[in-house]
């Protein structure tokens, strides 16, 4: 037994000398995370590079998209001004902020109390801490601590420091709302030889290009935010012929139902038209389909009519809240009901065109009674849902039966709309 032992014990001498005579590969343990303060020196120097600020984005994680401009004077103080609101957009505001270390990540807070924390607290999704991520270029990247809202920074000029200081974003906001007040729902923008159907919601902040590849029709959605010389995409455009990443320098002329502005260096306008250039024939359909799956679908702010919202007077009614359409209510009837003190709506039964429109004919019928006093509102209500030529349905939102969100427009002028939700 002892012989064995040591017979083992040579064996594994032997080995050993074998390889130390190869020599042993000298591998360094990897580090989990940088030296701290190392990447916390690095973030300190990036700041203080930012002499002029920088050109700021958010993405919080509930969606949306924000731009906006920040500065930090050195010490303990930040301006900033983000596009969530023209007030917002126009007067920058102080915010504490501070470079540190946090449970080894090195980091920007914005302050817990601060101003921009209560703005991000009111808008949601948004974090005041950020973890810091990386530096290419220009460009900052952060993650929230928190919500794991996202947060860029991209070194600004001092011509666009002085713009963003001086309110210049605030045109910008007020020209994507105004593109609201063009009569017509539809909207043509064209860059060089290429038409697009062109949708911007300020609400949502979502901007849609709707448009024909070969004989493809394709839909292309993506978030926006404000500049302080027009609108910049979260997701660039290509569709082999344009690459749009933004527009800018956008004038609008709402006396002509145009616009005019720049993507890169190729001049692009939009006007208002009453039809779209290109639509999904299957929306309608998929609209029903969508309504039914959510029980019903809603509108808030009711039609939009001839550039004035609420245009039917719904919001003068007693209680009211909102219009729903409440597919499949009874049997084969829909109710387009009137949400209000009491609910009442037509009862209707639709009818699809083969070219993807929906009508919903007057079936004489309708669901609870008409208070005396919405009686007029009601018939103007009535008489808009039964246009003969119906409506065109365009998406503006995919994802989730949660997310997903349509206009309705009508096919007679485009000039009436409704945006319903879930």
């Amino acid at each position: 037994m002892k012989n064995n032992l040591l017979y083992i014990l040579l064996l594994i001498v032997i080995a050993f000398s074998a390889c130390k005579k190869d020599g042993l590969a000298k591998y360094d343990i990897e580090k989990s995370f940088a030296d701290p303060s190392v990447s916390l020196d690095d973030l300190k120097k990036q700041i203080a590079a930012g002499t002029d600020g920088f050109r700021m984005t958010i993405e919080p994680s509930t969606g949306k998209y924000y731009a906006g401009y920040i500065s930090f004077d050195g010490t303990s103080t930040a301006k900033y001004l983000l596009d969530n609101s023209t007030a917002n957009a126009t007067a920058a505001s102080d915010t504490k902020y501070s470079l540190s270390i946090r449970q080894t990540n090195p980091t920007l807070s914005l302050g817990s109390t601060s101003s921009f924390a209560v703005l991000a607290k009111t808008l949601g999704g948004i974090d005041s801490t950020y973890t810091y991520k990386s530096a290419k270029g220009d460009t900052l990247r952060f993650v929230g601590d928190l919500l794991g809202s996202k947060l860029t920074l991209i070194k600004s000029s001092k011509t666009d420091a002085t713009d963003y200081l001086a309110g210049k974003m605030t045109q910008s906001v007020t020209s994507i709302a105004s593109f609201k007040s063009f009569v017509q729902y539809f909207k043509r923008l064209t860059i060089g030889a290429k038409s697009y159907d062109f949708i911007i919601n300020p609400t949502t902040k979502i901007l849609t290009l709707n448009y024909l590849s070969g004989t493809v029709y394709k839909q292309f959605n993506t978030y926006y935010g404000a500049t302080n010389n027009g609108i910049v995409l979260k997701t660039a455009f290509s569709d082999g012929t344009n690459i749009i990443t933004g527009l800018d320098g956008i004038t609008i002329d709402l006396a002509s139902g145009t616009a005019a502005a720049k993507s890169g260096t190729l001049a692009a306008t939009i006007s208002g038209v009453a039809a779209p250039l290109y639509y999904d024939i299957n929306a309608a359909k998929n609209w029903w389909a969508w309504a039914k799956a959510s029980t019903y679908v809603s509108a808030e702010l009711g039609f939009h009519i001839n550039g004035v919202d609420d245009a039917l007077g719904l919001r003068s009614l007693t209680g009211y809240k909102r219009i729903d359409y409440y597919p499949a209510a009874s049997g084969a009837y829909d109710n387009a009901r009137i949400v209000a003190t009491t609910n009442y709506g037509p009862a209707v039964i639709p009818t699809f065109t083969t070219d993807g429109k929906i009508i919903f004919p007057n079936s004489g019928s309708q669901f609870g009674t008409v208070p005396a006093a919405a009686a007029a509102v009601y018939a103007k209500y009535l008489a808009q849902i039964n246009q003969s030529q119906g409506y065109y349905l365009i998406q503006t939102n995919a994802g989730t039966t949660e997310t997903i969100t349509y206009d309705m427009v009508n096919v007679a002028d485009a000039k009436a709309w409704v945006s319903w939700h879930y």
